[in-house]
């Protein structure tokens, strides 16, 4: 998550949010995953879409799996965006 908060200029907590998104069916589930109210969820979403350059959930996706095979292609990762973290994981 050091990596999305370095590139983009994002929170601990917006990093969080958007290493979760995939996995998650809307913003319900991933306020409920993060433990915040739908409103923060939503507010901080749109703080990653401002930061990011990105205005819909599916293009923000898009560009972290891009950004996932470049960094990939340029040093050998632990490969943790494919894998879901668990409930109460320590992702920072």
């Amino acid at each position: 998550m050091d990596v999305l908060e370095d590139l983009y200029g994002l929170t601990p907590a917006e990093a969080r949010l958007t290493c979760l998104l995939p996995w998650c069916s809307g913003l319900a589930e991933l306020a409920e995953e993060l433990g915040v109210t739908r409103s923060t969820a939503q507010t901080q979403l749109a703080a990653v879409f401002r930061k990011t350059g990105t205005r819909r959930q599916a293009d923000l996706v898009r560009l972290l799996v891009r950004g996932v095979a470049m960094f990939r292609s340029v040093e050998e990762s632990s490969g943790f965006w494919f894998v879901r973290p668990s409930r109460g994981a320590d992702l920072g």
